[in-house]
């Protein structure tokens, strides 16, 4: 079993990643893309401001887990050390969370499903699938990042918050 500072440090780590490396480099490859592309291109232009958008949304939920979630996560864990040894944790862990669609998952789909289905006039393949790739690379990263947030460290939470009642 994990503990929750090992949890949150890796959630940092991946937080971080996103941050410095692939947003700036879907950022730059899209960049590229649109200004190689057919000028006026309006499914470019909403690509643009949709990827805006998307990076805003993703920053400032990596600001908040900074600021808020992470920080509580670990008090709350630290409460729970100084009261108890945490037994039964396991146990209310497994609890199965459901969650709804994650929306940073979702943009990032409809960002992919935007470039690959309505895509349309003159335009730079080779940077279209480096866009795709760059996208789906953190598509990817997001939903393990997720399935860790959501199934792991959330169950934790709602356990630790039940033993401190």
């Amino acid at each position: 079993m994990f503990h929750t500072s090992q949890i949150i440090d890796y959630l940092t780590k991946t937080n971080n990643y996103y941050s410095r490396f692939q947003l700036p480099n879907i950022e730059r490859h899209l960049s590229s893309f649109i200004s190689m592309s057919t000028p006026g291109n309006a499914t470019l232009t909403l690509l643009g401001k949709f990827f805006s958008s998307f990076k805003e949304e993703l920053t400032t939920r990596i600001a908040d887990d900074e600021q808020n979630w992470f920080p509580y996560c670990l008090e709350l864990s630290n409460k729970l050390n100084k009261q108890q040894d945490n037994q039964g944790i396991e146990e209310l862990q497994l609890c199965a969370i459901s969650k709804e669609e994650d929306r940073i998952e979702a943009l990032l789909c409809d960002l992919k499903n935007i470039l690959i289905k309505h895509l349309s006039g003159d335009y730079n393949e080779n940077l279209c699938y480096a866009v795709i790739f760059a996208i789906g690379s953190l598509e990817k990263d997001i939903k393990q990042h997720n399935r860790i947030r959501f199934r792991i460290l959330t169950p934790m939470m709602i356990a630790m918050e039940q033993l401190c009642k």
